[in-house]
């Protein structure tokens, strides 16, 4: 069996995401110890549980220790696929590190996969859902990897409460993505959203990245239309270059 200490490096939530579905896809048994050791709060949250649940119904491993506060996880691979999987975090957790985990676990999967997931799509210390619509799905469709994301509702913290529906096919081959060199940027794309806000705190972020972005030509679509139980405001970017894209964000 595969011993894994999750206590090295930054010590987080990552070794969990990656060694789970790592251990599913490659038949590997093996038990993740000292998790989350290095933050402030040790042991599996919400998130990381709910990311947990997902691989092993995706792949049909069997996992040992997957509960709230939980340092230790132990996981047996087998071969029992869904397709269609319909979850909820239960808190404002991360539905983007939700879906990193559930994600890499699809790599053996032979038909059409859709995740429906319930919990935050944009807080603190994680990626916005926006920035894999901008950037991380194109990138992956360069090499091969076709997904699509729908927004249906945003949730941000504490409420948490939004909704995302994200699907995947089937892939064989994995082409090599070499960016060695970004190339000419070409413009600015971005999306602003003010949930449960007044409209004019959007026109604010707006403003302030026009005022910076003066030599570029740039593009900034407001969402107005997001009914979202939580309450927030944020913008998201992408520089879209000739051969590759770069993003930021701001939530507040």
């Amino acid at each position: 069996m595969l011993e894994i200490d999750c206590s090295r490096g930054e010590g987080g939530g990552q070794a969990v995401r990656t060694s789970v579905a790592m251990a599913a896809i490659t038949g590997t048994d093996t038990h993740l110890t000292r998790i989350r050791e290095n933050r402030p709060t040790n042991g599996l949250s919400k998130q990381h549980c709910t990311a947990v649940e997902g691989v092993s119904r995706l792949t049909g491993c069997q996992i040992i220790g997957n509960q709230l506060g939980s340092s230790e996880l132990t996981v047996f691979p087998k071969d029992e696929k869904e397709y269609d999987i319909t979850m909820d975090v239960g808190t404002a957790g991360s539905i983007a590190l939700v879906l990193q985990a559930m994600m890499l676990s699809l790599r053996n999967h032979d038909k059409p996969v859709r995740i429906d997931l319930t919990g935050g799509t944009n807080v603190m210390w994680s990626p916005p859902l926006d920035s894999y619509k901008q950037i991380l799905f194109p990138l992956m469709k360069e090499i091969g990897i076709e997904c699509g994301l729908e927004i249906v509702q945003r949730g941000l913290y504490p409420e948490g409460c939004g909704r995302a529906v994200f699907t995947s096919k089937p892939y064989r081959t994995i082409r090599p993505l070499n960016i060695t060199d970004l190339g000419k940027l070409k413009c600015i794309r971005g999306i602003c959203f003010a949930q449960n806000l007044p409209e004019w705190i959007m026109d604010q972020l707006i403003e302030g990245c026009t005022e910076i972005l003066t030599d570029v030509p740039l593009e900034i679509t407001k969402e107005s239309n997001s009914e979202g139980v939580s309450k927030g405001a944020g913008i998201s970017l992408v520089a879209e270059y000739k051969n590759g894209r770069l993003g930021a964000n701001v939530l507040t």
